[in-house]
């Protein structure tokens, strides 16, 4: 296989918890994981390597080729008392659909062997319109799942549809193992740029389902100021479209 995992110091794994966050809309899954893990002080472990680069790329510097840049997708573990979390953060996802697959068995399997009890993973659903207030969804690997989650204030993600990428194939390949498994989904209308506010609402049920006593005020504070910017661009978009209209009439 062309994707393994290498770990540098093996913890003493009792039953983890696993959150994973991969890049995608809005950037939600990475701004999750990435915070938990500067916040909670979590210790690096592992990672995992890909023998051959996932993108098709090259880096050069100077007219010069350097590289064949790699993906980093590094493995962190937290344990407070009896509460610990196994937090997998990758800064890309392989371009080919089959190289996903691959690296979503390949989590999974280690998930096992590890005994660790629920997978979590972290995305975003894209809406058409600023919100305020995101909405937080979930699709689970087992129905079961369902009421415990809406338990936090989490609905049920309605309808049929579509999860990319490995935010999503790691529940279905939890699900083939039966392993128990969740997606967390921020409603977020930045499908290309950052979205702070999805992220915040994902990270704020993440720490309750999760019981994470985590600092979110640096993040409640980034998120207050872009939510500022956008209504304040909002009414200046509103107020150009009256005068146009009224122009007009």
């Amino acid at each position: 296989m062309s994707i393994r995992i290498e770990i540098y110091k093996r913890p003493e794994f009792r039953r983890p918890v696993l959150l994973a966050g991969f890049p995608g809309m809005g950037m939600v899954a990475k701004q999750t994981v990435d915070y938990l893990i500067r916040k909670l002080n979590a210790e690096f472990f592992g990672e995992i390597i890909e023998e051959y680069p996932s993108v098709n790329t090259i880096t050069y510097n100077e007219g010069v080729f350097t590289s064949f840049p790699k993906g980093n997708y590094k493995l962190y573990f937290w344990r407070e008392g009896d509460n610990e979390l196994i937090l997998l953060s990758g800064d890309q996802q392989p371009i080919l659909a089959e190289k996903q697959h691959e690296m979503a068995e390949k989590i999974v399997d280690f998930s096992r062997e590890i005994s660790v009890r629920r997978i979590y993973t972290t995305a975003a659903m894209a809406v058409l319109r600023y919100v305020e207030r995101p909405r937080v969804y979930a699709v689970v690997s087992h129905p079961q799942l369902l009421d415990e989650i809406k338990r936090f204030g989490i609905e049920a993600m309605p309808g049929e549809g579509t999860i990319r990428g490995l935010n999503g194939l790691l529940i279905g390949y939890s699900r083939s193992k039966d392993v128990e498994s969740a997606c967390l989904l921020g409603e977020t209308y930045l499908v290309d740029s950052m979205d702070a506010l999805a992220a915040l609402a994902v990270t704020r049920k993440v720490c309750q389902m999760l019981n994470l006593d985590v600092d979110l005020s640096e993040m409640e504070e980034i998120a207050r100021k872009i939510s500022e910017e956008t209504q304040r661009a909002l009414r200046e978009a509103k107020a150009r479209e009256e005068r146009r209209l009224g122009y007009i009439s």
